[in-house]
């Protein structure tokens, strides 16, 4: 649908913009621009500045997931140390990458948007983590973990902070981490 195409079109102009400019040195009128429309077209997509931001922090959202998501159908039962250490590189990777909505807000120093980020996210993660784990252990040796959604929802707020915090703590102290909160054995 066309529709949905200009609407992408300025969600990736803004997301662009955000990761170069940050987010309120960014204007609509660059937006439209970086579109190559005009302004008042911008406003048949979204009514404000508050809505794209709103879509750039769900479309971060969604990418970040679909990212896990693709991490857990390549997933076969291999060695829980390995298959930890896996999300956790791909955890780092997301927040280091520029487009990242953590970048994003480093530039404008917004614990809104940041909690924005964190929220939905650990929403979304942990509804699928859920999931995955009605269906099975996720990796090799898992114990029962008696609240799944609410222990991940917990556990990816916390591993998103730490790695943001402390971007020097090894993969291998995380993956130990993750292992004693979620009460997986590592071989």
């Amino acid at each position: 649908m066309e529709t949905d195409k200009r609407r992408e079109q300025f969600i990736m102009a803004a997301l662009q913009l955000f990761s170069e400019k940050g987010i309120t040195k960014t204007s609509i009128g660059d937006i439209s621009t970086s579109v190559g429309v005009a302004r008042s077209l911008f406003y048949h997509y979204f009514p404000n500045k508050t809505a794209i931001i709103n879509a750039v922090v769900e479309n971060r959202v969604d990418d970040f997931v679909n990212q896990f998501v693709q991490w857990n159908k390549a997933y076969k039962l291999r060695s829980t140390r390995q298959s930890l250490g896996d999300i956790v590189t791909l955890l780092r990777n997301y927040l280091t990458d520029p487009k990242s909505i953590c970048n994003i807000v480093a530039h404008e120093d917004s614990r809104e948007l940041w909690q924005k980020f964190s929220v939905q996210s650990a929403n979304k993660l942990s509804q699928r983590y859920a999931e995955r784990r009605s269906r099975g252990p996720m990796v090799a040796n898992q114990s029962v973990v008696r609240h799944p959604k609410e222990s991940f929802y917990m556990l990816t707020i916390g591993v998103i902070s730490t790695l943001l915090r402390f971007p020097e703590i090894p993969d291998e102290t995380i993956v130990e981490v993750i292992a004693d909160l979620m009460h997986i054995p590592l071989e």
